[in-house]
């Protein structure tokens, strides 16, 4: 019985489009907790370039690339990019996804980051260094504020109805439509910052009268929006 549920609920979130960033991607408890202590950075997403997906349904891709990215940069004390396509092939490499897929589960990037740093020791950097990570964690609801005062970048979903934003660039909860990946970043007294991957030249509120790329979302409306989220922990440098 509990597998014919199962069955009529997973086609009830393909048909409605909600597995496409894995915003309705249910608690794995194969996945690593996040009960030990980690080392602190200071990540400020306006010191990472913004990417755009354009019409491609990778934000899982991006959403990775941004968490994978700032934490190299912070980790190594320079700037280090991961290609979001790049780890978008890795994930179809890796049997989770297909090239043309209209999105995947959020936990498969860390899945595949992972898996290629076990079989081939680590992933491939913009710079040509290969590097590795101890492991991917999932962060509970309640585990936000500390992960992000201790200087993370979250990979998260949530299911969205466009337009995401108004003008004041702050995400508006709702509960149709599709879902969307970003990386959350910095916890303010009542909002948190999130980087988008649809660019910068016409989104996101304005730096210097120009588009960061970047929204907020309000921390009354985390626990409505945010589902599956994780971090990368303890990265290093193989090559």
């Amino acid at each position: 019985m509990n597998s014919l549920f199962q069955l009529i609920k997973e086609l009830f979130f393909v048909v409605r489009g909600y597995r496409k960033a894995g915003a309705w991607d249910k608690h794995d408890y194969r996945d690593f907790p996040l009960t030990s202590e980690v080392p602190k950075y200071k990540i400020d997403l306006h010191n990472i370039s913004i990417m755009n997906q354009g019409k491609k349904p990778w934000c899982v891709a991006y959403a990775w690339a941004y968490i994978a990215g700032s934490l190299l940069t912070a980790h190594f004390g320079r700037k280090i990019t991961i290609n979001p396509e790049y780890l978008w092939k890795l994930m179809v490499k890796h049997g989770y996804c297909s090239m043309d897929s209209q999105g995947t589960f959020l936990r498969n990037g860390g899945k595949a980051i992972m898996k290629e740093c076990t079989l081939n020791e680590g992933i491939d950097a913009e710079d040509g260094g290969v590097y590795a990570f101890e492991s991917f964690r999932i962060v509970e609801r309640y585990e936000f504020a500390k992960v992000l005062l201790d200087g993370y970048c979250i990979a998260t979903g949530s299911v969205i109805l466009r337009p995401m934003c108004n003008t004041d660039w702050f995400y508006r909860p709702t509960k149709t439509g599709g879902g969307h990946a970003y990386a959350l970043n910095a916890q303010l007294e009542t909002k948190r910052k999130f980087a988008n991957s649809w660019g910068d030249k016409h989104w996101g509120y304005k730096m210097k009268n120009k588009h960061t790329g970047c929204g907020w979302v309000n921390n009354s409306d985390l626990s409505s929006l945010f589902n599956s989220s994780f971090i990368l922990v303890k990265p290093s440098k193989i090559s």
